[in-house]
């Protein structure tokens, strides 16, 4: 019987574990002078292994080139996913992320970034679009049937957990390391314990 005591992050310490180290998290810190990365997300669909980062423009762009230059070293077929209007000189794919509304039970409205972002007095809400699942998400053929899965390091928010019931499709999971798992394993490592 767990300890009642603990946080109940530590039932999840291996998954948690996993999913950072499969993401390089400690290296993808280690070259982010500005310590603007606050999340990563990972996703192997079609024999590529796809990659995006939180933000918006201009902050996305700086997240890219810091991830590159892990990602650059590592074996296999790495694809950058970036929203449209960020500049960089990295090969990538260009996504038009949506957001999902719930207007009644199963009826979703989806509206796309650009839409959004070309509608709204500056400055709009861009947490709407700055997650890393959802830029993923746009990679995906059809998402309501295909069988995919998306490593993240923070749990997904609000509008993610929106996008993956709006698709009602089983095979489609996100797996987020743990947000406390995060925390203890910078703190080590800043520690330089592991």
């Amino acid at each position: 019987m767990a300890n009642a005591n603990l946080p109940s992050f530590f039932a999840d310490v291996k998954t948690s574990k996993a999913i950072l180290d499969l993401l390089k998290w400690d290296k993808i810190k280690a070259k982010d002078p500005n310590d603007k990365i606050n999340c990563v997300a990972r996703m192997e669909y079609n024999q590529k292994i796809y990659w995006a980062v939180n933000g918006t423009n201009p902050k996305e762009a700086k997240n890219i080139e810091a991830l590159w230059n892990i990602l650059k070293n590592l074996p296999g077929n790495h694809e950058i996913v970036k929203l449209k209007n960020t500049s960089i000189a990295i090969k990538s794919i260009d996504v038009d992320p949506k957001v999902y509304i719930l207007l009644s039970s199963n009826n979703w409205k989806q509206v796309l970034y650009t839409d959004y972002n070309s509608k709204m007095p500056s400055p709009y809400n861009s947490r709407l679009f700055s997650c890393c699942e959802r830029k993923l998400i746009e990679v995906v053929n059809d998402p309501r049937h295909e069988n995919f899965s998306i490593e993240v390091v923070m749990p997904p928010c609000e509008y993610c957990i929106a996008a993956q019931e709006s698709w009602n499709n089983p095979n489609f999971q996100i797996k987020p390391a743990n947000a406390w798992m995060l925390k203890a394993y910078e703190e080590l490592n800043q520690l330089g314990l592991i």
